[in-house]
C-alpha cells in the first residue's frame, strides 16, 4: 500500500511539472502574438482596447496582478487585475 501512495505521489508531482511547463509555455506563446495589439493600442492612447487585451490574456488567471503604471511608476493606469471570486449568499 506504501509504494502505491508513493508512485501516486511521484506521479502527481510529475503531472503538476509538466501542466506547469505547458501553461508557461502556452502563456509566452500568447504573449508573443499579442504583444504588437497591445503596444499599438498603448501607443495611440486605447487605454480600454489595452485593457481587454490584457484582460484576455490573463483569462486563465495566470497572474494575481495585472497593473500598468505610468513611467514614473507610482500611477497607476489600469489595474486588469482577475476579479476576486465574490461570496455568494442564497437567501430563502
Amino acid at each position: 500500500m506504501l509504494v502505491t501512495l508513493g508512485d501516486l505521489a511521484v506521479n502527481v508531482k510529475m503531472r503538476t511539472n509538466a501542466a506547469r511547463s505547458q501553461l508557461t509555455e502556452n502563456t509566452q506563446h500568447l504573449l508573443s502574438a499579442s504583444q504588437p495589439l497591445l503596444l499599438n493600442a498603448l501607443v495611440v492612447g486605447d487605454l480600454a482596447s489595452a485593457e481587454q487585451t490584457v484582460r484576455h490574456l490573463n483569462a486563465g488567471r495566470v497572474w494575481r496582478r495585472v497593473r500598468l503604471y505610468e513611467p514614473d511608476g507610482r500611477t497607476l493606469i489600469f489595474d486588469a487585475s482577475p476579479q476576486k471570486p465574490t461570496d455568494r449568499c442564497c437567501c430563502t
